[in-house]
């Protein structure tokens, strides 16, 4: 099961949507996020060089949300419902899963990490 974003996904978002990510942002203990001016992925002490906390709003952290953050913020905009497509012909199975805002907002993915970036995406 995928956590959280990717750098990769993290450079889908314009430079306005970067903006305001960063600003709902409050950085916690033990979040994963990228610093973009040294090209690094950091978690607490997993850093190759002494790892600075970083301070809301400044422009160079971006976090890699996971799924609790990316609910957090949908819920904070008007989250609708997540809900699993299940295949129950052989094994039960999760197929995919849709996440619908009040706004009708909706992402579709077959990781909920990748529904919830969807629809996080469009809301930022």
């Amino acid at each position: 099961m995928k956590r959280r974003i990717t750098v990769e996904q993290l450079q889908e978002l314009t430079e306005e949507q970067q903006q305001r990510l960063r600003e709902w942002w409050k950085p916690e203990e033990g979040d994963y996020y990228f610093q973009a001016e040294e090209t690094k992925i950091c978690h607490s002490d997993i850093c190759s060089y002494t790892v600075v906390w970083p301070q809301k709003g400044e422009n160079d952290y971006i976090p890699l949300l996971d799924i609790g953050h990316m609910i957090e913020l949908l819920s904070y905009k008007g989250l609708g419902k997540i809900k699993p497509v299940i295949d129950c012909d052989t094994i039960i199975t999760v197929e995919s899963w849709d996440v619908s805002l009040d706004s009708g907002y909706y992402g579709k993915g077959e990781e909920l990490c990748d529904a919830l970036w969807k629809a996080v995406k469009q809301v930022l």
